[in-house]
């Protein structure tokens, strides 16, 4: 049961390094050519409420797939309008 425990310990601690680094990767997409995303993306990771983090994610997304299309993002979906205001009240406590 030790084991196990510590496991399972061991494999959230390693895994929420991996998921504030595609936090700040997918930030970074939505911030082309601006030297200071990396900085303001990481502070963003940092700020985002983790119950807020995987709906952020999911609004940042959407944002940067509706980007690529030169269009605005779906927020028909509560999830994804969620998530948008999520990413952007956390990049903008960092701006």
């Amino acid at each position: 049961m030790k084991r196990l425990v510590l496991g399972l310990a061991l494999g959230l601690a390693m895994a929420a390094p991996a998921f504030a680094d595609d936090y700040v990767a997918m930030c970074k997409v939505g911030q082309p050519g601006d030297p200071s995303a990396d900085k303001i993306c990481k502070c963003a990771s940092e700020k985002v409420k983790p119950e807020d983090r995987a709906a952020a994610m999911v609004g940042m997304q959407a944002v940067n797939d509706a980007m690529s299309r030169s269009k605005e993002p779906d927020t028909s979906d509560p999830k994804v309008a969620k998530g948008i205001g999520a990413a952007m009240e956390a990049l903008a406590a960092c701006m």
